[in-house]
């Protein structure tokens, strides 16, 4: 299952301390590292959507503890058969979960570049769009490629440049998807296709409510 949410416009400084209470002491450590409130929002409102996905699909309330393994991707100690992964960006944050590895990626549309399209665009990517690639094509390879990563257990390290991110429903050992809004683009690697779940911030709320 795929969460998102993308009402960033409507969390302020009050709204953060609010969502504060409904982490864990180490989420909460980990947020310091920011220096923006804006980056702290994201990463606070990733480690909501987790928990709210955690309570509608496996009936857990309690506060989850993240652990990282030696890649530094992160997973919970707990419940070794409950997959994650998290992503956020300016315009929205996401989580997926499964019963199997997951990978996924929230990025803004970005703008082509040409000279970071060599580095981790294969051969034939770049041929196909070299010169004419529009700003949602470049964004979407990359989601794609970072969410493979993320699926792998990787990140992006990894020969980006040698893995496409083409005809990627071609693959029997994995299933991607991608869904591309009007600001921002999702990308998803799992063993099978997720359902899409948007959240909004009323609805947020009513969620968070629920774990008390």
């Amino acid at each position: 299952m795929i969460y998102y949410y993308d009402e960033l416009n409507k969390i302020n400084k009050r709204n953060y301390h609010y969502f504060e209470k409904y982490c864990s002491k180490e989420r909460i450590k980990s947020l310091e590292r920011y220096i923006f409130l804006n980056d702290r929002i994201q990463s606070i409102l990733a480690y909501i959507l987790l928990r709210i996905s955690l309570m509608e699909n496996y009936q857990i309330y309690d506060v989850p503890l993240l652990e990282k393994d030696k890649n530094k991707k992160p997973y919970l100690k707990e419940y070794p058969g409950i997959y994650f992964n998290l992503s956020h960006c300016k315009k929205a944050v996401a989580c997926i979960v499964s019963s199997k590895q997951a990978g996924i990626d929230v990025q803004d549309i970005t703008a082509y570049d040409m000279d970071s399209a060599k580095i981790f665009m294969t051969s034939d990517e770049f041929d196909i769009t070299s010169g004419k690639c529009s700003d949602v094509d470049y964004t979407l390879i990359w989601s794609r490629k970072e969410s493979y990563g993320k699926y792998m257990g990787v990140g992006i390290c990894y020969e980006m440049n040698q893995w496409s991110a083409l005809n990627v429903q071609d693959n029997v050992d994995y299933f991607i998807q991608s869904h591309i809004f009007n600001e921002y683009i999702i990308s998803a690697t799992a063993t099978e296709e997720m359902k899409l779940r948007k959240i909004g911030f009323e609805e947020l709320e009513q969620l968070c409510a629920k774990f008390e």
